[in-house]
Order: C-alpha cells, then structure tokens, then sequence
C-alpha cells in the first residue's frame, strides 16, 4: 500500500513539474537572437552614355588623323540576335573614337554589340556585360584590330560581304572621287584601294 502511495506521489510531482515547465515556456519570451536586416545603398543602375572605340583599316597617315568613317552601331540581345534593342548612325571621329551616344533606354545587363562603317565590315562584341561603369566599347582589341574595309556596294551600309559586287564598283570609280571607293581616305580611288578591297575578298560582317 504506501509502495502504491510513494509511486503515484512520484507520479503527481512529474506532472506537477512538467506542467510548470510547459507554463513557463508560455509565458516566458522566447530568448533568440535579434536579426538585424542591413540596406545597402547601390549607385544608379540607370546607363547614360558610351563612346565607340574601333578603326577603319588601311587609312593613310594624315595630321589630326585619317578614321573617320560613317557608322552604325547595334545593341541586341544575346539570346536572340533578331531582336535589335538600339541602333545609333553617326560617325566615327578622325581620331577612330565615336562621339558619345544617349543608351539610357537599355537596363544593365549582357548585349551582343555591333559596329559597322558604311564601307566596311561589321565588328561585333559578344555578349558584353554592360553596366554604368562602362564608359567605352573597344571594338580594336586594344589598338591591334581594324574594321576590314571593301564593302561598299549601294546599300548605306553594304550588304554584309566583300565580293566582285564592291569589286566592280570600286573599278568603276578608279582614278575619280567616291568617298566609299576611297578606303584609304588619299582623296582618290586607285590601286592602293583596290588592294585593300581585294585582301578582303568573301569576307563578311561579324554576326
């Protein structure tokens, strides 16, 4: 009887100090770590200018320089190369550099670049991750490529290639003016062009 007695005593303080745990998990704060939520403060993600660093080929040497050239230049994505997210026509200064152009339109992120003369191939940069640090494309490889001159067929900015197409056009124009038939920029079409183009015969744009 009193082994009964002591067992179900035992049997009440468990219960009794369970309880008292349960209650006191209730009623206390839970005591965990305090988070603390940090805000960083990025700069502005907006793009507004660039300048456009490439080179005709085979230009004589004049003071002041000899690469001006009429161009194009081509933001589009890179997933899809159908998809023409910008398109600016200026010109390439007689230093090579483009003047700098408004993008603001386009968000940061990866384009496939396109550069291109009016009598010369295109030039491409793939999948360039453009952020509003970048303040010059460099399509010249750091002063080692050139835009390959030839295409100068009727188109404003040929069609792509450089075949018997530009060939015949540019012996058509021997010895006269043609700004487009002059690749050197002498101020005459002659053999020195007609070399230049045929260097890069079936050439084609960059794509």
């Amino acid at each position: 009887m009193i082994r009964k007695k002591l067992q179900k005593g035992v049997r009440m303080i468990g219960l009794f100090t369970v309880s008292l745990l349960l209650a006191l998990m209730v009623l206390s704060p839970v005591n965990a770590e305090e988070t603390t939520l940090t805000l960083e403060v990025w700069p502005s993600l907006t793009l507004d200018k660039v300048t456009i660093k490439s080179w005709p080929e085979k230009r004589v040497t004049l003071p002041g320089g000899n690469l001006l050239v009429k161009t194009r230049v081509q933001f589009r994505d890179p997933n899809d190369n159908s998809l023409e997210l910008q398109t600016i026509a200026t010109s390439v200064k007689l230093t090579g550099l483009l003047r700098s152009f408004d993008i603001s339109s386009l968000d940061p992120g990866y384009f496939d670049i396109f550069v291109k003369g009016d009598s010369h191939l295109q030039q491409k940069l793939t999948n360039f991750y453009l952020t509003p640090t970048v303040t010059q494309l460099d399509f010249t490889s750091d002063e080692s490529v050139y835009m390959k001159a030839g295409d100068i067929n009727g188109l404003v900015f040929g069609d792509g290639i450089v075949n018997a197409i530009d060939l015949s056009i540019l012996i058509e124009n021997l010895d006269a003016f043609s700004l487009r038939s002059d690749l050197n920029r002498d101020n005459i079409v002659n053999a020195l062009d007609l070399s230049a183009l045929i260097v890069n015969l079936d050439d084609t744009d960059e794509t």
